[in-house]
């Protein structure tokens, strides 16, 4: 018989990649708001991300912070995984479509790559969230 609060090699692996996503969207956020400009991305797109309102640039500070957290707490097995991964998935969608999409004209912006690469985005932390609360469920949390 097996140990219900034992997880599967699976859910290590998709820890591990929550982090490293984590990290990678905190590293995305802080070149893209903290650093100098450089050359992976076009100026006009650091100018237009660059002036968002203070509003906008807290709750995109929010999603990235809290999905690292999420991505370290699932690897620790804590509970607060599941909350942090919803305030991060909520915060992302909110701020994509109820800001940049409808607000910024995000569209036109981000042209069909962004739009892609921020969707996809925004579906991984769903289920990074998604299997934070199946983890939670399976008693690995």
């Amino acid at each position: 018989m097996s140990d219900v609060s034992k997880p599967s090699p699976l859910y290590w692996l998709v820890a591990v990649l929550a982090v490293m996503f984590g990290i990678g969207l905190v590293y995305d956020w802080w070149m893209l708001n903290a650093a100098p400009p450089h050359d992976a991305y076009a100026q006009e797109m650091i100018a237009w991300i660059r002036s968002f309102p203070i509003w906008r640039q807290l709750v995109w500070g929010v999603s990235v912070v809290t999905g690292a957290v999420g991505g370290i707490t699932l690897l620790l097995r804590r509970r607060w995984a599941v909350t942090l991964y919803m305030i991060s998935f909520v915060t992302l969608l909110g701020g994509f479509i109820g800001h940049d999409l409808l607000l910024a004209d995000g569209v036109e912006k981000y042209g069909s790559g962004g739009l892609i690469a921020s969707t996809v985005l925004i579906l991984l932390t769903g289920l990074f969230w998604a299997y934070a609360r199946q983890a939670r469920g399976k008693g690995w949390l």
